[in-house]
């Protein structure tokens, strides 16, 4: 069964010369933990797209054209209104992001149908769960030495977490941050992929080739 695999929001590309590098860049990082829980929400619809798999929203300054179907993204077009967005605070953001997601899931159905009831409730929800975007990646129990292991993931409007916890039974024994990124999947994906427990030491490993990304040696419990 297809499924939308990504709902992306940015700034027009095309109009890229109108901002400087930082400005385009923190749009895009701010407004991305939004499109993650999308994504991932997403993956429990029924709805199967057609001509697409990705919807790409672009925030337009200049005028916005219609929308057009680009290799395997639909692209939709929403003003931008950039003096508003401009002298908003931080805690004023969300709800403008929201607004453009919103729009832009509209403008998508005049040409193409979406699951719209689903990602309206989805983003309803959201908001009503004061923007919480946090997920469990992967849990492994090792039953050699009776812990369960579990890789938390936290995204928000300012940055991306993983923290490894470790559980013996349901008590907590052990949590820290391993890593923090800017709110990216291209930034944090591929530096961790699963967990493996070798000569005593919990391994959270990265892809390919890479070195681990962390390794919590447990001999002093020995």
């Amino acid at each position: 069964m297809k499924v939308i695999r990504d709902i992306v929001l940015s700034l027009n590309f095309d109009e890229v010369n109108l901002y400087s590098t930082p400005y385009y860049s923190n749009f895009q990082f701010q407004s991305r933990f939004i499109g993650n829980y999308l994504r991932r929400q997403a993956k429990s619809s029924i709805f199967e797209p057609k001509g697409y798999k990705r919807l790409l929203i672009n925030a337009c300054l200049l005028e916005c054209p219609p929308n057009r179907l680009s290799e395997l993204y639909l692209c939709v077009y929403v003003p931008f209104e950039k003096e508003k967005y401009d002298n908003l605070k931080e805690d004023e953001l969300k709800d403008f992001y929201i607004d453009l997601y919103l729009k832009g899931i509209t403008k998508a159905q005049e040409t193409h149908e979406l699951p719209m009831a689903f990602l309206s409730e989805t983003i309803r929800k959201f908001k009503a769960n004061n923007y919480i975007n946090e997920w469990e990646f992967k849990s492994k129990t090792i039953k050699e030495i009776g812990i369960k292991a579990t890789l938390f993931c936290k995204m928000t409007i300012d940055f991306f977490s993983l923290t490894l916890i470790l559980y013996k039974k349901k008590d907590v024994v052990f949590s820290k941050e391993i890593l923090k990124t800017l709110p990216d999947e291209i930034i944090y994906h591929y530096q961790f992929k699963d967990i493996s427990f070798k000569n005593n030491t919990i391994i959270v490993e990265s892809w390919y080739d890479q070195p681990p990304l962390y390794e919590l040696d447990l001999s002093f419990n020995a």
